[in-house]
This record gives structure tokens, sequence and C-alpha cells, in this order.
């Protein structure tokens, strides 16, 4: 009796709920547009005029025996006017996607998926404290590389094995520049006479970055979108874009024959372990890495009575540098400044948007040079382009018989504009 009075109810609800609608759409029509595959279509012209002639006539009958001439030409403007409101309209409900809306209705979308926007992040890196056990680091502890001061993030005690590693700092200074691996050896904070501490980051750095743009941004939503179910890589790879700071082209999920890996840079790593704790369903079967197990970073998790050690990698950092040897047969004086400002930024720009273990593509970096240098001259003036790339300071040649430069499997290229540099010659 109790489910049949539900059932009732429900069908009760709908009911009124449809006859509303009837009369909101009865009172503007076409309100309720239908959406096809391509989005709302605009209505044609000679239909806004119909509608239009039809609701002045109900209000005004006898209209339609006025001169036609007249008819027209009000029927016309007032036709152009629809069709304005009209294409308003079909803007406003096309925009209503995280691929194409605006950047206020962005952010929107963003706490509907649980992505925050990138705000700007200031250097950062992982450093291991040596000294006694049980000495308290707390936080705000300062260390530094010489040139900048970087502060912990937590507070933190120096275990019995004397060695504590993965310590986040984070450097007061904003800005893009190099953490090289090594060069923060030195402790700026005041120090107890007896006791011997010292620091340094086995690893380099991760850059600081901009307030993200709505084009990443949005990449990072539409990703978020197609998050399916715990253990996937996609639903991973979402999980971890939520935590502040993660560099959204570090995160690779790899499948191996006994399991998987989770690369990722930047972070905290107990967000990170977090991250991968929620999405990860096969926790013993997330491994280390393949290449070189310096590259480890475990952080353990409490759930209850219980802790978990969660492994994942941390991509290796590789710094490029580009140099550009060219020349043109064009008459017109070209300045080396102008064509440095044109090409520099869609190179270094294309350079720092590569994932994880993708290669620099040869071929790319002369489509990006030819098309920056369109606006000055044509590119069939070019007479000699030729790029001599380095990473970590080495001299790399592509593969054989191929135009890609390919790096470390677990690494991803970073450059800094001012290591772009162009040869005439």
């Amino acid at each position: 009796m109790a489910l049949t009075n539900q059932n009732q109810a429900s069908q009760t609800s709908q009911a009124e709920l449809n006859q509303a609608m009837a009369v909101v759409q009865t009172a503007y029509p076409n309100l309720f547009t239908l959406t096809a595959n391509s989005g709302v279509e605009p209505t044609a012209p000679t239909a806004l005029r119909a509608q239009l002639v039809q609701a002045a006539s109900q209000l005004s009958p006898g209209l339609t025996d006025l001169p036609a001439t007249l008819i027209d030409d009000v029927a016309s403007t007032a036709t152009g006017a629809l069709m304005q409101i009209d294409q308003a309209k079909v803007d406003l409900v096309n925009s209503v996607s995280p691929l194409n809306t605006t950047p206020l209705w962005l952010d929107q979308f963003g706490e509907i998926y649980g992505v925050a926007r990138g705000s700007q992040t200031n250097p950062s890196a992982l450093v291991s404290f040596t000294g006694p056990a049980g000495f308290f680091i707390g936080q705000g502890f300062e260390v530094t590389d010489g040139t900048y001061i970087f502060q912990t993030t937590q507070n933190m005690t120096i275990p019995a094995s004397g060695v504590l590693d993965n310590v986040p700092v984070v450097a007061t200074t904003p800005g893009s520049y190099s953490i090289e691996p090594y060069s923060i050896t030195q402790i700026m904070s005041a120090m107890p006479a007896t006791v011997t501490l010292s620091v340094t980051n086995n690893q380099a750095g991760t850059p600081g970055q901009d307030e993200e743009s709505d084009a990443s941004y949005r990449a990072r939503i539409l990703q978020a979108g197609m998050a399916t179910c715990q253990g996937t890589p996609d639903f991973i790879r979402t999980c971890l874009l939520r935590v502040p700071n993660v560099v959204s082209r570090s995160i690779s999920v790899r499948l191996l024959k006994d399991g998987y890996s989770v690369l990722v840079d930047g972070g905290d790593p107990e967000a990170i372990a977090g991250a991968l704790f929620e999405s990860c369903f096969d926790l013993p079967g997330l491994q280390g890495s393949t290449e070189d197990s310096g590259r480890n970073v475990s952080a353990t998790l409490t759930s209850g009575p219980d802790h978990y050690t969660i492994q994942f990698v941390r991509p290796l950092q590789q710094h490029v540098s580009v140099t550009a040897h060219w020349q043109t047969l064009s008459t017109t004086p070209v300045a080396d400044t102008t064509v440095q400002q044109a090409v520099a930024p869609p190179i270094t720009s294309y350079i720092n948007s590569l994932p994880t273990g993708a290669p620099i593509s040869l071929l790319q970096l002369g489509l990006l040079f030819e098309e920056a240098l369109s606006p000055l001259f044509s590119a069939s003036l070019l007479s000699k382009l030729a790029f001599e790339v380095q990473v970590n300071g080495q001299a790399i040649q592509p593969q054989p018989d191929s135009s890609l430069l390919v790096g470390d499997v677990e690494g991803y290229f970073t450059i800094d504009p001012q290591d772009f540099h162009l040869v005439r010659d």
C-alpha cells in the first residue's frame, strides 16, 4: 500500500510539473528549445517574421489590411532585431559547456567538477635533512641555494635513522627560475652550536607558475569530466589535478606487467598520497620507478587505525636550451632582436607544454619558426634553418631516420625563454 501511494504521489508530481512547463511554454514560445548534436540552431528569419506578424495580428486585428509596403518595412526592421535576440539565445545556450564557456562560468564549472583554478605559485623542491635523531624542524625553517631562500611548509622531526627525506620547501621569491639538483645545501635559520645539520635536494626543483590560463583550466575541467570510476587512469589523473601546485603535464599513469606506476611532479607529497589513496583501487600494485630508484617518493597515509605507505615517481626535469641557426634571402632588413621576440615565445611555449615522456619534434620547431616569421617575410625566403638542442648541458641528437629528440622516459622538458638563442650564419 505504501509503495502504491508513493507511485501515485510521483505520478501527481510529474503531472504538475508537466502542467507548469506547458503554461510557461505557452507564455514564452520556443523557450524550451531542443538541442541537437551541433547545439542550438538559430531560427530561420522567415519563421521569425511569420511569428512576429502572427503575434502582432492577434494584438491588433485588421493589421494585415494595412498597405503591404508599410507592413514589410516595419516587419523587416523588427525581424532584424529578433534575429539578434535569437542569436544571443543560441550563443548563451551553446556556451554552457567547459569547452566554450565564458571565464566566469568556467570557474563555476570548476566548482562543480571539484577542480580549482591554479593560482600563482613560487618554485618548490623536495630536500633531505641529515642530523641528530629527534631534532625538530619547524614550519618556516629556512635553507638556501646561495641565491634564493626556501622555507619548509610543515613541522617535522628527524627520525631515528638520522635522515629526513622528501621535505617540501617553497621559495620566498616568485618566478619560473630553475632549481638545480644538489644546489640547496645551506642552512639559513639559527642553529644550536651543538647540533650538526645538513641539507640537500637530490632532484631538480619545480619552477614557479603564473596564474593558470583559461585554456589550461578548461583542459583540466574537461579531463575531470572524463573521470569514470576508481582505479582507471582518467580517475587517477582527475584526483591528482585537484592537488594544489601539481604540474598537470607531469602526470602519467603507466601500466606495467605486474602493476602500474604513477608519475607526478609538484604538490605536497602527502596530498599526492591522499589523491592516490582515493583514486587507486589496487594499492599493492602501485610501483616505483623502473629506471632509477632515486626518483621514488613515498608518504605514509593514515586512515582510521591503519597506515598505508603510498609510493609514486617524481619525473625528471630535463632542462633544454635551443640554438637556431638560420639565414634568409629577404632583401628587407630584419633585426635579430625582432626575430628573437617573434620566435622565442612559441618555441618555448611548445617545449614547456610537452607531457612526461613526449619527445621534441624538430619538424614542429621548424614549423613554429616559419609561422612566427610569416608577418616579417615569407618562409620561402628562409635559406637555412637548423636547430642545436642541449638537454642538461649535453647535446642531443634525433634517433636514426627520425626528427624526434627523445629524452628520459620518466622525465619532461623545461626551457627558460633566455635559453633560446639565434645565430644568423
